[in-house]
């Protein structure tokens, strides 16, 4: 069976097209308060494209009394705003061609940064402004990151990032990037991850490597209590009496309080060939020392000649 390919007409156009845009006195569309974006790069290669070739996605509006709010469209606004100064006397800037859409104030905020997040990555600080306030409408997580086309953990560790009195003002800057941020977050003193953020910002550190520095931080911090718990132990066998004990469990408490002790000293990790010389030893061996037979022996050898 062949399914007949046909033309739509204009009314089935019309119905699945968007909706016709209008032309809106320029002087009557306001810029978004909330508008995360404040920098409007590139406006004056905008205009002139819009010059040539006129203006082929129109701005998207709601209506707010007599006014318009921008939704969508603050550098096209600003390009006419330009060509309307560059061209006083010519009236087709004077009117921009818009969508008009109704919306409350929620769904018009979710509406802008929509937009602003498909069509270029944001800065630091219009990402945390515009993640405040979709914190601050009652978002939960997941709804933030689905509003922005991220996951409930993307939104959870940038907020927490923006969120946090020493790494805020090191990302916001520009001094440190949100994903070597998001690294510090598990480190809970708040001195300690400022010398991090520092030397990472110093230092221009990969994620990998802040990644790296954590986890060196956190095996020190395992280490020392290994030391702390050792002491503790030590302490307990120092009250021992081991002349009670049977020979085989003297033997085995002296092997044993010799490893707490070098353990109890600090944090020093053996390298691979000792720890694997550790693991050989025989818990029952005592040291041994030269024999007089030993040294006689040695001392009568020939020099060589």
């Amino acid at each position: 069976m062949t399914t007949e390919l046909r033309l739509l007409d204009p009314q089935e156009l019309a119905e699945l097209g968007p909706p016709e845009a209008v032309r809106l006195p320029l002087d009557l569309v306001d810029p978004n308060p909330r508008n995360p974006r404040k920098d409007l790069a590139e406006v004056d290669a905008l205009a002139e494209n819009i010059r040539q070739f006129g203006l082929l996605q129109p701005i998207t509006v709601r209506r707010i009394s007599d006014r318009y709010e921008l939704l969508g469209g603050h550098r096209r606004r600003a390009a006419f705003q330009l060509l309307q100064e560059q061209h006083p006397l010519e009236p087709q800037w004077r009117t921009i061609p818009a969508v008009v859409r109704t919306m409350d104030d929620d769904q018009s905020y979710l509406a802008l940064i929509s937009g602003q997040v498909h069509n270029r990555a944001w800065k630091p600080r219009e990402e945390a402004f515009a993640l405040e306030r979709l914190a601050l409408a009652g978002l939960t997580l997941t709804q933030i990151g689905s509003s922005l086309n991220r996951t409930e953990s993307w939104a959870s560790k940038r907020l927490r990032v923006y969120a946090d009195s020493v790494l805020s003002g090191y990302v916001q800057s520009g001094r440190l990037s949100t994903s070597v941020a998001e690294e510090f977050l598990i480190v809970l003193d708040v001195e300690v991850r400022r010398d991090l953020a520092e030397r990472a910002a110093s230092e221009s550190w990969s994620q990998d490597k802040a990644r790296g520095e954590v986890r060196s931080l956190r095996l020190d911090k395992q280490l020392r209590e290994v030391a702390k718990r050792a002491r503790e132990l030590l302490e307990i066998l120092s009250v021992v009496d081991v002349s009670k004990l049977p020979l085989a469990d003297r033997q085995t408490l002296w092997t044993l309080r010799g490893r707490i002790t070098a353990l109890g000293r600090g944090p020093v990790i053996p390298t691979i060939e000792q720890a694997q010389a550790a693991a050989k030893i025989n818990p029952d061996a005592r040291p041994r020392g030269r024999t007089n037979s030993t040294r006689t022996k040695r001392r009568t050898m020939p020099r060589p000649g």
